[in-house]
This record gives structure tokens, sequence and C-alpha cells, in this order.
């Protein structure tokens, strides 16, 4: 079993409890959606390590096309999901 910083398990948890998990009825959810979960204290950059460094706890999906606060410009973004399970 691995072990993982509390910061990372606090994350993993609200992204559970947010519906954005593996489980059959979870959403996917983009970093900045992440991010803006109520709740989430990480900067972008603390985010993007634990999502993309602890790979028995978060899954990375297909990107998906996120819109400029400013413009009519789109540009691709990574989708995640806690991973829900016995292995964690």
């Amino acid at each position: 079993m691995r072990r993982s910083s509390p910061k990372a398990m606090k994350l993993h948890a609200l992204m559970v409890k947010n519906n954005c998990s593996t489980l059959p009825d979870g959403i996917i959810l983009s970093s900045r959606e992440i991010l803006e979960l109520p709740g989430q204290t990480l900067s972008m950059q603390q985010l993007s390590n634990h999502l993309s460094g602890k790979p028995h706890l978060f899954q990375r999906e297909e990107d998906v096309m996120v819109r400029q606060v400013h413009g009519d410009a789109s540009y691709p973004m990574a989708a995640w999901r806690a991973i829900v399970g016995n292995n964690i």
C-alpha cells in the first residue's frame, strides 16, 4: 500500500465527495474545475503536481477543451478522476 501526503489524501477525498471518481456515475473534471472546488486550498502548481505524481490516487482522462476567460479561444486542459477501490 502506498502512502500519500495529507494534502494529496484531502484532495482525493474532496474529489470523491464531489463525485469526481472512477465510479460508474463519476464525472470528469478539468484541472481548473478541480482548482475551483469548495474547500480546495492548493495552488495550480501544487494541484498539478499531486494529480500527475500520484497515479495510485488520480487517473488522467482525455484532455477537455476549456474556454479562455477573456476571448473566444479554447485550449486543451488535463481532465482527472479520483481512483476509488481497494488499492488506495
